[in-house]
């Protein structure tokens, strides 16, 4: 399973993710200012997958992918670990949506 694409939407909301422990937490980016990212990876403790999230097309995206190919097309990005920077390994999620507009 490369990866497997769950959502994509102007607006969603991730209800399945809601109430489960951050394992990994991380932004993948392409620059040093940090105004490029171009992924969002969550590792959640009770899901096997991995979750990537990005914004393609005025879409926001929603996939799930397994650990050995979770980093295959991203390996050559910059990545910030948001679990070491903001202590956030552990905590429990409350919400994650996609909120857009068809503007």
């Amino acid at each position: 399973m490369p990866g497997q694409r769950i959502r994509n939407d102007q607006s969603f909301e991730c209800e399945p993710l809601k109430g489960k422990k951050i394992e990994y937490f991380s932004f993948f980016y392409s620059d040093e200012s940090l105004r490029d990212v171009l992924m969002v990876l969550l590792k959640l403790q009770e899901i096997e997958s991995y979750q990537r999230f990005f914004l393609d097309a005025t879409l926001g995206f929603w996939e799930k992918w397994d650990y050995e190919n979770t980093f295959l097309d991203i390996d050559d990005l910059k990545t910030t670990d948001l679990c070491d920077k903001y202590n956030l390994k552990g905590l429990v999620v409350s919400r994650i949506s996609c909120k857009g507009s068809h503007e």
